[in-house]
């Protein structure tokens, strides 16, 4: 599933597997993109 979001959104699967496992912070350009890609709205990423 990271592979495929990964694919989908641009980016390295090992950037999103750092992301999930909380040891690396998206920037706010990677945050709006990936909102972008996932067609939500950044506040939807935040959502608990």
């Amino acid at each position: 599933m990271q592979a495929e979001l990964a694919e989908r959104l641009g980016l390295s699967a090992n950037f999103i597997a750092h992301l999930d496992r909380g040891s690396r912070r998206p920037s706010l350009e990677t945050i709006v993109m990936m909102a972008s890609g996932l067609r939500v709205p950044v506040r939807e990423l935040f959502r608990s």
